[in-house]
């Protein structure tokens, strides 16, 4: 009898022991921030960082950098299904003036994301464009050797036009918003343009297209590398998703392509600005090298995160939130 209740005992203080430790961190998940996947790539090396949120392409870079990391949890199916992330914009002015360049440029991002994925040359041809318009000072996030087919269709990229977006846009930015209210606006409808039936045409226009590196940038990356101009004057610059905001704000960009969000906050009223459509998806993973297949999986770990209140980093906590797990943001 004594024994039986010393077991008992044990189990007991055992079972506490690791109550308390549950409720140590109260089961939370916590979230380390690091500024873009570059910075985060190195903890997950070298094993200091075990489970991270991360986008394709460097979601299977990671898992070439570290054998034992791997892909964990499509945050795209915990979602629902395919999410708008990044849109393509253009000055209104441009919209109602050269509506003929705008219809050839949108079907030859819908040729690219046919193009990009037929084989493992092109999504690496891609890469190789894309760092060529590289603007000055940027260093190019894209890896070719890292680069496949494979990885490029998990980035989600094809156009879904204004119109038929319109409706997907609005209850992920509503969502957002009830994530962090400051992270989104609600978007007027003057924001989804349709080109009209009736083209208009300038010939002689000089036009900026700019995009931020990585996944948004592998959109148009056939245009870069057939240097597509349209019977017009086309520059294509790619820079960092830090300046990509600016760079419409400051009206350098004729053309841009734009997070979702920042689009709502910069640009969403509709007056200098319109969207003609979607051009990446969700395409975000959770990659790890411990045992996880669910998101209560995550409960009391650290997870690293990308741009704090950006695209990735909203998604992930409207999903947290959505399935009543709690997090916490690491100091």
């Amino acid at each position: 009898m004594k024994k039986f209740l010393s077991v008992l005992l044990a189990a007991t203080l055992l079972f506490a022991f690791a109550a308390c430790g549950e409720r140590g961190n109260n089961g939370k998940v916590t979230i380390r921030y690091y500024a873009d996947a570059s910075a985060m790539l190195p903890a997950m090396k070298t094993g200091q960082l075990a489970t991270g949120l991360l986008p394709e392409p460097a979601a299977t870079k990671i898992t070439k950098m570290n054998g034992a990391v791997s892909m964990k949890i499509d945050v795209q199916e915990v979602y629902g299904g395919d999410y708008p992330q990044a849109v393509l914009v253009v000055k209104k002015e441009v919209a109602q003036k050269d509506s003929a360049f705008l219809k050839a440029l949108m079907k030859s991002i819908e040729e690219n994301s046919a193009w990009i994925v037929e084989n493992d040359e092109n999504a690496a041809s891609a890469v190789d464009a894309i760092n060529s318009a590289l603007a000055e000072g940027v260093t190019p996030s894209l890896d070719k050797t890292a680069i496949d087919k494979t990885v490029v269709e998990n980035c989600n990229i094809y156009l879904q036009k204004s119109a038929e977006a319109k409706t997907s846009v609005n209850e992920y930015l509503a969502a957002m918003k009830g994530v962090e209210d400051s992270s989104a606006n609600a978007v007027s409808d003057a924001f989804f343009y349709e080109l009209s039936s009736v083209e208009t045409e300038n010939t002689t226009a000089e036009y900026a297209v700019y995009m931020p590196d990585g996944a948004p940038a592998l959109a148009m990356a056939k245009l870069i590398k057939d240097n597509a101009q349209f019977e017009r004057t086309v520059q294509y610059t790619v820079v960092s998703s830090a300046n990509i905001g600016p760079s419409v704000v400051q009206g350098k960009a004729d053309v841009a392509v734009l997070p979702v969000t920042a689009a709502s906050k910069t640009v969403g009223s509709g007056e200098k600005y319109v969207m003609l459509g979607v051009v990446t998806h969700g395409n975000i993973y959770v990659m790890s090298s411990e045992s996880i297949s669910s998101l209560d999986d995550l409960k009391g770990k650290t997870i690293g995160v990308i741009g704090q209140g950006q695209v990735p980093d909203l998604t992930f906590r409207y999903l947290l939130e959505k399935n009543d797990i709690s997090y916490e943001i690491a100091e």
